[in-house]
């Protein structure tokens, strides 16, 4: 699916032996309002703990997670924790030495209690009489509550909660990047039963700049169609992408790549707006391994332009910093053709981020698509790679 798209430029420095001197300059071309849900934190002192009510809809919890692999029912990552701390204090040799490993023990992480049922009166008053504090218990998402438990204390949980406790999972930082979202979100491990990725009596309504009905992951599910803007397009149509973007995540199939190896995208658009040196930005996330980057541009007919693979920190896009770039190819010169073909290898990491940028020229550009394959993407389980979250939903699109 599509991103925002932001502009960008740079040349290249042919004095640094090849490594790439970038200077970006960001302009916002296209802004979006949407409507976003959140849950904020709760102080304790504002909790009702008290267990809440059955949920007139229950909550689907899984009942096995990737980051509980021996099944004690504690997060795979707070094990560690308790191991490592063992270890120091086993290993001290000082006074000193002892105290500060001990202190390890002491140490307070927050943390979420996961449950198969209705949490009980009984379970809040015995975490609390732990030291733990509850910062908030769910209502409809989950059958719990988050709140904070010291390191010694949080392995006690599992005997004192009893089998009802399905995991006590660590906080974990919001993944940057949306192939990730239905493993964070814990939406995979559900899936592992039938019928929990929606139903087509079930419409999810995309309220965005449309939705490409064409597209393998999105196609022969629109229940229906407005847009409300002057294209007055009668046919369902999304020339910005993000209305697609936001539709992939929600009910995409996947089908479009499946359990495949090879990630394919495509940009397109029209680079007129945009002065030469310049062009629209479509940084994107690829997983800790090797792969082989394949490009082909193609574009109205025009004079010879780059196509440049880069590989960049992850959250920092700004490029002021010749030193976030740590690997790039230059594709320009002797071309005088409207298709470019260029392939790059790569060693990416979990730190970084790769980018594609196809530049406006002095003989201007106007409509262009770059289509791009990416080999060695992991299968990650047995769903498609990149399925949204209720894939057997229809959609409702409105262009607004």
């Amino acid at each position: 699916m599509g991103e925002p798209q932001y502009s960008g430029s740079f040349s290249p420095d042919q004095s640094t032996g090849g490594l790439l001197s970038l200077r970006i300059f960001y302009s916002i071309l296209v802004a979006w309002s949407f409507f976003a849900f959140c849950v904020t934190a709760q102080s304790t002192a504002a909790v009702n703990l008290t267990p809440p009510k059955e949920p007139a809809v229950r909550p689907l919890i899984g009942r096995a997670y990737p980051n509980d692999a021996d099944r004690n029912r504690l997060d795979d990552r707070i094990d560690l924790r308790i191991k490592r701390t063992e270890t120091l204090i086993k290993s001290a040799m000082t006074v000193d030495e002892r105290q500060k490993a001990e202190a390890g023990r002491s140490q307070v992480l927050s943390i979420e209690l996961i449950f198969k049922e209705q949490i009980t009166q009984e379970q809040m008053t015995d975490f609390l009489a732990l030291g733990g504090k509850i910062d908030y218990i769910y209502k409809a998402v989950s059958y719990g509550w988050s709140g904070r438990l010291s390191l010694a204390e949080i392995s006690l949980l599992p005997s004192r909660m009893g089998e009802a406790l399905v995991l006590v999972e660590q906080a974990r930082q919001m993944e940057l990047h949306m192939r990730l979202a239905t493993r964070t979100g814990r939406v995979r491990p559900v899936w592992a039963s039938p019928g929990y990725d929606g139903d087509g009596s079930i419409s999810i309504a995309i309220i965005d700049t449309g939705v490409d009905d064409s597209h393998a992951d999105l196609n022969g599910r629109n229940a229906f169609w407005g847009d409300y803007t002057p294209d007055n397009e009668p046919l369902p149509r999304d020339v910005l992408h993000h209305g697609s973007h936001v539709a992939g995540i929600a009910l995409g199939t996947g089908d479009a790549l499946g359990t495949g190896t090879t990630l394919r995208f495509t940009q397109s658009g029209d680079l007129s707006p945009l002065g030469a040196e310049f062009f629209y930005t479509c940084p994107f996330d690829f997983p800790a391994v090797n792969t082989t980057w394949y490009s082909e541009a193609k574009y109205a007919e025009a004079g010879p332009t780059s196509l440049w693979h880069l590989s960049t920190i992850n959250g920092n896009p700004s490029f002021d910093d010749p030193g976030v770039v740590f690997s790039g190819s230059l594709v320009s010169g002797a071309y005088d053709t409207s298709v470019y073909d260029h392939a790059s290898v790569f060693s990416n990491d979990a730190a970084h981020g790769l980018y594609p940028a196809f530049l406006q020229n002095n003989d201007p550009i106007s409509l262009y698509a770059v289509s791009h394959r990416l080999t060695n993407f992991p299968v990650v389980d047995g769903h498609n790679t990149l399925s949204g979250v209720a894939p057997e939903c229809n959609w409702v699109g409105a262009k607004v």
